[in-house]
């Protein structure tokens, strides 16, 4: 599980995405300065370089012709031609700096004796460090040059070149300053970015989130990326919900199920209730049933007793048949269920000795039935149904 080093309120996608924006502007700016500082330095010190070497070149030269021209004259060993000529050479050596703009120190390369220097380096006089070598960058008076050394040995000159670092300060600046209208450029790239990136992450994830907050499926089409996301979650939501639905049917399923299991246990104790009464009354019903029938054969047809012991003997009949009805819920006859056609169920009734002894009690009775055709099959148990058929005719006879 991963947390967030942000506080809440700056915990989202629409502030994280600018805010890595500009740390990486950022570093790749601060790295492209360090970059663009150094690239400064180099192209500095390279041109420096290659301009101290190119004068470096042409005092030399103006050093040899002057010393070529003295061999000519064969004046070599005389001290006061050698002299003139070294005088004659540091004046165009000064005239030769002062029109390239650089500082130029003679000293004696064995002793380090100053033999003459240019007049801008009057305030750096004794800071010069005459008879040494030094690094090509140095610090004279608070003014940095960039140097170079050469060697004249006929005449034991050791010549160094000054070239002050401000000279090459209008290139840095050129060019920090088109570092800088770069920075600008990107800065506004960077906002530019920002600006595009809100439209096209924030603009999707408020549709998705909106849709989700009303509880309705989100819809968004656009960005490939976000149009699978806002399928990927439709059809989350969808299966989801169908889940729940399939959940509640089966809970519901299961809740009638449980109420017909219910049902059952209930009637199953009512059918062992209603059996154990039946084979009670059953044996009671047998005596009240028996001896009416003996007294009618004892007695004379015009006996006035025979109409009450007749309408015992009827009624104990009756109870008898409600005893049987509770023995068949009893026995689970109640239960069962068949397919059948009830015509044919009518039919099957009226050929059986049932509704023959009712026939013989009532002779008057006349019953006429007219099939039905093309009548639907049913599903019923067909026990209950002859004895429902059989009690409306009693019914409508008693009646």
């Amino acid at each position: 599980m991963s947390t967030s080093i942000l506080p809440p309120h700056l915990n989202r996608l629409s502030i994280k995405i600018p805010l890595a924006i500009l740390a990486l502007m950022g570093l790749l700016g601060v790295s492209l300065y360090f970059l663009v500082l150094r690239t400064v330095n180099d192209f500095a010190a390279y041109q420096v370089n290659r301009d101290l070497e190119e004068v470096a070149s042409q005092v030399y030269d103006i050093i040899d012709r002057g010393y070529t021209t003295l061999l000519k004259t064969s004046a070599a060993d005389d001290r006061v031609a050698r002299r003139l000529r070294q005088v004659d050479d540091q004046d165009l050596i000064e005239r030769f700096a002062s029109d390239r703009h650089i500082e130029v120190v003679i000293s004696h390369a064995q002793t380090g004796k100053l033999i003459m220097h240019t007049p801008g380096l009057n305030k750096a006089r004794d800071l010069l460090p005459l008879g040494q070598a030094f690094n090509k960058q140095l610090t004279l008076a608070g003014e940095e040059y960039y140097s170079r050394q050469i060697i004249f040995s006929p005449w034991n000159w050791q010549l160094t070149l000054l070239k002050n670092r401000t000279a090459y300060a209008e290139l840095t600046h050129r060019v920090k300053r088109t570092y800088q209208g770069a920075i600008f450029v990107c800065i506004m790239i960077t906002l530019l970015i920002i600006f595009l990136l809100q439209g096209e992450f924030r603009a999707p994830i408020t549709s998705i989130i909106d849709r989700l907050k009303e509880n309705k499926y989100p819809d968004y089409q656009g960005t490939q990326e976000f149009t699978f996301l806002s399928n990927a979650i439709t059809s989350m939501m969808t299966n989801l919900r169908q889940q729940m639905h399939e959940r509640r049917l089966e809970e519901q399923q299961r809740r009638e199920l449980e109420k017909k299991l219910h049902q059952s246990q209930k009637m199953e104790a009512i059918g062992l209730m209603a059996g154990g009464v039946a084979h009670d009354l059953n044996n009671i019903l047998a005596t009240m049933v028996g001896y009416p029938d003996l007294l009618l054969r004892r007695l004379e047809g015009q006996d006035p007793m025979r109409p009450g012991l007749q309408a015992i003997k009827e009624s104990s009949e009756r109870a008898s048949a409600i005893v049987a009805d509770l023995l068949t819920v009893a026995r689970g006859a109640a239960k069962t269920r068949e397919v059948v056609q009830l015509n044919k169920l009518i039919l099957e009734f009226l050929d059986s000795p049932e509704w023959q002894k009712i026939k013989e009690e009532y002779p008057t009775l006349q019953v006429h039935f007219s099939p039905a055709q093309e009548m639907a099959n049913i599903s019923c148990s067909p026990v209950h149904i002859k004895k429902s058929l059989m009690n409306l005719l009693i019914n409508a006879m008693d009646g």
